[in-house]
């Protein structure tokens, strides 16, 4: 527990966005003992919307080129609210692996995903919003203090009708434009 604490102590991590969702994880992730801070951060969580970050794939290239790990946040968009995948560089599914698996699974268009622009934030549905965010909080404090094991390439989406919360693992694109380099670096995580 000692090691956790110390590990966590130095740890800093950056929230993204300006929206209602990134202020609760935010205030979150400082009320379990996470510093929050801008520069020489160990992990972001970046969070979608229109009124927050628009472009997740540039975020994506972005963190894997630091190598720093990188949870994508959704807010909750009038049927669900998702994180994740939890982006570890070189040992998980990137961002753009994610978009292309569920391209691949359903066949929305890209946009659909990036930014969640066309849908926008749904205000107002405070249980999700909250749910959502103390996830977010949870799986990023979890990397910091401890690197569970569990977490990389962990998405979590919690939908609203008819309500569920599931766990997925989106594995790795094996030639992903994005995160192959990364990869290169690291090792793989197990298939689940």
């Amino acid at each position: 527990m000692t090691r956790a604490r110390d590990r966590l102590r130095g740890s800093t991590c950056y929230v993204a966005g300006i929206s209602e969702d990134a202020a609760l994880i935010r205030s979150l992730l400082v009320e379990i003992g996470v510093h929050v801070a801008e520069d020489d951060v160990d992990a972001a969580a970046v969070v979608a919307g229109p009124a927050g970050i628009d472009d997740l794939a540039e975020w994506n290239q972005r963190i894997l080129a630091r190598g720093q790990a990188f949870l994508p946040v959704f807010g909750f968009n009038g049927s669900y609210a998702q994180c994740g995948p939890f982006v570890v560089p070189g040992e998980s599914a990137c961002f753009e692996c994610f978009l292309t698996r569920a391209q691949a699974n359903v066949g929305y268009e890209r946009s659909v995903y990036l930014g969640l622009r066309e849908l926008g934030a749904m205000p107002g549905y405070s249980p999700l919003q909250h749910s959502i965010a103390a996830t977010a909080a949870q799986m990023i404090h979890k990397w910091l203090s401890v690197e569970d094991p569990e977490l990389p390439g962990l998405l979590v989406r919690e939908q609203f009708h008819p309500w569920n919360r599931r766990e997925h693992w989106v594995l790795r694109v094996p030639r992903c434009a994005a995160c192959l380099p990364a990869a290169s670096r690291g090792t793989s995580v197990g298939v689940r």
